[in-house]
């Protein structure tokens, strides 16, 4: 009896639930896997989604949100993972990017540049609500690594 540990949800969040270890039915040539999903039906997967070494999936287990919602201006969010580490990630919005910091003259151009920012979200409106729910979206997806950024003591640098 194989199992699998579910590392995304891809587009099956109605079947799958990430860090949930599953039981292989059967395996393809093509890298699929069949299983039964928690909407309690068999069918095949990408096996693309699944650790086959089962190790313990990283999953958000709290969010703390450190600066007051402002429509016109970052919001930074400290995430705490089931491993203990925090990470953090920015929301903005459009309105904010486009009228937010300095601006600098490029190809003789006077415009606003952002840019080396891989921990930040942008959305289209910001309240508490939503960062939960975008931040359990991104992390069902197994993306909460690539869009946040680990934290460190100030001991550490």
């Amino acid at each position: 009896m194989v199992e699998v540990t579910c590392i995304s949800v891809s587009n099956y969040a109605h079947a799958l639930t990430r860090g949930k270890r599953y039981t292989v039915v059967a395996t393809d040539e093509k890298g699929q896997i069949r299983l039964r999903g928690d909407n309690n039906r068999t069918r095949w997967y990408p096996g693309g989604i699944f650790d086959f070494e089962n190790r313990p999936v990283p999953m958000m287990v709290s969010f703390t949100i450190d600066d007051p919602i402002e429509d016109d201006y970052f919001v930074e969010v400290t995430v705490t993972l089931s491993t203990g580490e925090q990470r953090y990630c920015v929301f903005v919005t459009p309105y904010t990017l486009a009228n937010y910091g300095g601006q600098t003259i490029i190809a003789g151009r006077q415009i606003r540049l952002h840019y080396g920012n891989a921990n930040l979200i942008i959305v289209s409106e910001l309240d508490a609500e939503l960062i939960e729910a975008i931040l359990r979206v991104i992390d069902s997806q197994n993306e909460l690594m690539e869009c946040t950024t680990q934290m460190r003591c100030a001991e550490e640098e």
